[in-house]
């Protein structure tokens, strides 16, 4: 595959390497390039690797999983990139996304549990964890950036500090790598819906799902969590999003809007027996 150029552009990139991964890569780039004309790229090492749904390969050395993800965000093509998972599967249009760019040098999600306690307990128990309970972790599952000198020393300083903290996972590298250049650096909030993940304990969306970030396949004879097929993915992700309000997200089972829930079950049931509102009603 020919290896482009894309100088003073847009476009999007993944990271694999291993034959499951860029299995992944394959369907969340087909579920991607259905909204997109941006460019796709992907860092991997292997070198025959071909899709019709990815526009550059670019090759690198193999290393651990969280190694190669750290690095490979630094060999982006493009000087607007939108990172993502081999893990993800795109709902909707991102490429407003790019818009963000204008104003700031980063976009990501900030994660719902604060800190990667387990990797810590496992890892490094006796690290201390700086602003704890106060600056959270972002999930760089999904990363939008700019190619700039300031975000590539971030990337570079965030590849020593990973080797550093003797810590498996990326994300409490980048949170301590990111405490160290938030002066310079600027990461705008990614909207939860450009992210979502947490589906198989219950998944709390209020608009769109535009991008998911899980393994939701499974087998009777494996605990692992597995990715599954293109159509698989597309029927789960319409049937998530038929209703686009507040709503509980049940894996394999059902959707609930908020419409369900008791205190608004009780207000229909006033509504339906003549209750009104009133104009000045008592506090308590």
């Amino acid at each position: 595959m020919e290896h482009k150029q894309f100088s003073d552009s847009c476009g999007y990139l993944y990271i694999a390497t291993g034959a499951k991964y860029l299995k992944e890569v394959s369907v969340s780039a087909k579920s991607l390039k259905r909204f997109t004309q941006k460019p796709i790229c992907v860092v991997t090492d292997d070198e025959s690797f071909q899709s019709e749904f990815i526009d550059q390969v670019i090759i690198m050395q193999p290393s651990t999983d969280f190694v190669t993800k750290i690095i490979g965000v630094q060999l982006t093509p493009f000087q607007r990139t939108i990172f993502l998972d081999s893990d993800t599967f795109v709902c909707s249009p991102l490429d407003q996304l790019f818009e963000a760019l204008d104003l700031f040098d980063m976009s990501m999600s900030v994660d719902n549990f604060m800190h990667s306690l387990s990797f810590f307990q496992q890892y490094n128990p006796s690290f201390e964890i700086k602003y704890k309970n106060v600056i959270p972790e972002y999930n760089t599952g999904v990363i939008v950036y700019k190619n700039t000198s300031n975000v590539q020393l971030l990337f570079a300083d965030w590849l020593r500090i990973h080797t550093t903290m003797q810590i498996k996972a990326d994300m409490p590298s980048f949170r301590e790598t990111f405490l160290q250049h938030a002066h310079n650096i600027r990461i705008a909030p990614l909207p939860f819906e450009y992210n979502f993940h947490g589906v198989q304990t219950f998944g709390f969306a209020y608009n769109e799902i535009k991008v998911i970030h899980e393994r939701l396949g499974e087998k009777w004879n494996t605990l692992t969590s597995l990715g599954m097929s293109f159509d698989a993915m597309d029927r789960f992700a319409k049937k998530i999003n038929k209703n686009k309000g507040k709503r509980i997200i049940v894996h394999t089972w059902f959707v609930i809007p908020y419409t369900f829930s008791p205190f608004r079950l009780k207000y229909k049931l006033k509504k339906m027996l003549g209750i009104k509102k009133t104009k000045k009603a008592e506090t308590y």
